[in-house]
């Protein structure tokens, strides 16, 4: 019985220090495969980006809308200025009345039936790109916001109604700010 305890002890050591050594081979092995997965990442996302923004070149192309873009991409067209607005600065509570489409068409939401948008701008409680927007609006003022899908909901959508790396049109009037 002794014996067999010993026989299995040494077993068990060889059998540790073979898949211990196959382990220390792997790690030794230097490998090209994280470099070549990032730029293979890269590419992919910048194929995604490219159609995304050819997109949208089309939906703009279609209306003619005499938009504006900023450095981080949003597209913007007031269509219903104020002279000399007062704007909402970081900390104000604005409401806004809103549609939110997709490209194509299809209305996502809408404050007619969803309620008034209320929020605290500079708190997170909206998209960067509606954020963003609002900030170039003034009290009265109504306006197109083309938001591309990484300053949305980006690769999830909202998991209800907004899908997957989908571009927005919001259609924003800025009833109040306080």
């Amino acid at each position: 019985m002794q014996r067999l305890s010993i026989v299995y002890i040494i077993l068990l050591v060889v059998l540790l220090q073979f898949f211990s050594c196959g382990e220390l081979k792997k790690k030794e092995k230097p490998t090209r495969e994280p470099e070549r997965l990032k730029e293979a990442l890269l590419k992919a996302n910048q194929a995604l980006s490219d159609s995304e923004e050819k997109r949208i070149q089309a939906f703009l192309d279609r209306y003619r809308w005499p938009v504006k873009k900023t450095a981080s991409g949003l597209y913007y067209y007031i269509y219903a200025s104020v002279d000399e607005p007062e704007r909402p600065v970081s900390g104000s509570t604005i409401t806004a009345a809103y549609r939110v489409q997709l490209l194509n068409g299809q209305v996502l939401y809408d404050s007619e039936k969803d309620g008034l948008l209320r929020i605290t701008l500079g708190k997170g409680e909206a998209i960067t790109g509606l954020e963003e927007g609002i900030f170039l609006l003034g009290k009265g003022e109504k306006a197109k916001f083309i938001i591309p899908s990484h300053l949305a909901f980006g690769l999830l959508g909202d998991q209800k109604k907004i899908p997957q790396r989908a571009s927005l049109v919001y259609d924003v009037s800025l009833v109040s700010f306080e």
